[in-house]
């Protein structure tokens, strides 16, 4: 239950999600660390040694889930820095047409939220 990232609570009987903290990892903050990286690596270096986990033939899992997170460190980011720099633009003209009476407030509150998202929504993709 632990590992999952839950508790018990006795007094209110229920399972309570923990925080990141209490599980030991590092509350989103990277520290400069490629995560997948070194993914990568420490399932390399432990294949056919996790007792337990892995099937019969003894690394077919683990092989899985090495080439699964190589997919994942080595494909390219969905927002480049192009895209950023484009946002950032838009942004600025949303709110210099608002600021110059060009758009309603209405409007303006309608693309600023459309902006705000846009990055969640592509991540969809």
């Amino acid at each position: 239950m632990k590992e999952a990232g839950y508790e018990w609570d006795a007094e209110k009987k229920e399972l309570k999600k923990m925080e990141q903290e209490q599980m030991g990892l590092p509350n989103g903050k990277d520290y400069g660390i490629d995560g997948l990286y070194h993914a990568v690596r420490i399932l390399e270096k432990t294949l056919g040694e996790v007792e337990g986990y892995q099937s019969d033939d003894g690394i077919l899992e683990h092989r899985c889930a090495i080439e699964a997170v190589k997919r994942l460190y080595y494909q390219k980011p969905i927002w480049s820095e192009e895209d950023e720099r484009v946002f950032t633009l838009c942004a600025l003209s949303v709110k210099t047409r608002y600021n110059d009476g060009l758009l309603t407030h209405h409007e303006y509150e309608l693309a600023s939220l459309w902006l705000e998202t846009i990055k969640e929504r592509m991540k969809g993709k």
